[in-house]
């Protein structure tokens, strides 16, 4: 049935192609799913992709075969906004503009085989009448159900081995061009960073330590990569795979403040995931707050750039805790031995009445 329906179609076409204008080949023609990416999916919802063509020159018909796993989504009718009636491909506006077309389709099945769906559709535009169509626009759409959580590459494909051509000019001539799949996710994406806590705020010379805590807060597992910035450094990036709904990670990264200047520095760290539901917290701290560490002289706690008393009353308050007691002051634990003890005070002490 299938061959049946393309032989005459495409027959059709090239017995009244020779009173037709020759093609001017687009050679950034492309043929792509729109969206390119559906997220956010939730089980029973229903959605629509469209066919699209962008910079093509005449083109007189096209067809196309559309891959799907049926598990995750499978094919539904879709609504013609126009008639009210339910059909199974809805023929997009670019191609019939130029006049009266034909529409076929060929397969429309969700057991393809024992995991995929398959679509078929062609379109001609009719007659010798017919005005071959340049632009970009909408070919077809078509509406699927989410079945169940998980991804879907909507594969499309227009090229040979799989059909003989994808887009056909006035002249009978394939048109060349690109092909690009979409996508489709059931289930929520939503990622965030929730805390960034270096090691220090205030520092000497030293390699701090910056735990970043990042939460998969959706449904499904998620691969994004995360960037720690620091003003005026080269940004640190990690790649967190299929982290789990629900999980978190604690991501280690480290900044050597040796080489750098005196000054203060603003921490940032953001998680990128193309379709998160809740982007704001992509970013940490949150939009109006700023974690700073101040790169200063060694003996100075409080990042004035001075050693004065302050730093004597904060070294003295903190003295014999150990990482975990209540007052515990890392920026005091100068020789960094996780205790505050008089080594660290025998620093402050030496450096007493320095200035940067």
């Amino acid at each position: 049935m299938f061959k049946k329906a393309f032989g005459f179609l495409f027959m059709f076409f090239f017995l009244s192609s020779a009173v037709m204008p020759q093609t001017a080949v687009a050679a950034e023609t492309t043929v792509y799913v729109s969206p390119r990416r559906t997220t956010g999916l939730d089980i029973e919802e229903t959605f629509s992709v469209n066919i699209s063509v962008s910079d093509v020159s005449n083109l007189q018909g096209w067809q196309f075969l559309l891959y799907y796993e049926s598990s995750v989504i499978n094919a539904i009718l879709t609504r013609d906004p126009e008639s009210g009636n339910y059909t199974q491909v809805l023929e997009g506006p670019f191609l019939k503009a130029g006049g009266e077309t034909f529409l076929v389709v060929a397969d429309f099945t969700d057991n393809f085989n024992a995991t995929h769906g398959r679509i078929i559709a062609a379109c001609l535009l009719l007659g010798a009448a017919g005005d071959p169509q340049s632009g970009s626009g909408t070919l077809a759409t078509i509406s699927f159900e989410a079945k169940a959580i998980g991804n879907s590459i909507l594969d499309l494909k227009t090229d040979p081995p799989y059909i003989d051509a994808g887009l056909v000019g006035g002249d009978g001539k394939e048109i060349p061009h690109l092909t690009v799949a979409g996508s489709a996710h059931v289930g929520l994406y939503d990622i965030a960073i929730t805390s960034l806590t270096p090691s220090k705020t205030v520092t000497n010379d030293t390699t701090l330590n910056i735990p970043v805590t990042v939460e998969n807060q959706g449904e499904t597992p998620v691969t994004s990569d995360v960037t720690l910035s620091i003003t005026g450094n080269p940004p640190q990036t990690r790649t967190i795979t299929d982290l789990p709904g629900g999980e978190a990670i604690i991501l280690n990264y480290t900044w050597d403040t040796t080489p750098v200047p005196l000054g203060t520095y603003i921490l940032t760290a953001e998680a990128t995931l193309e379709g998160d539901v809740d982007p704001t917290d992509n970013t940490y701290p949150p939009l109006g707050t700023i974690i700073t560490v101040i790169e200063t002289i060694e003996g100075d706690l409080n990042g004035d750039f001075t050693i004065d008393i302050y730093d004597i009353v904060l070294v003295a308050t903190s003295f014999g805790s150990r990482q975990g007691d209540p007052n515990w002051n890392p920026n005091a634990d100068l020789v960094e031995d996780n205790t505050i003890d008089i080594y660290d005070v025998v620093i402050v002490a030496q450096n007493f009445g320095e200035k940067a």
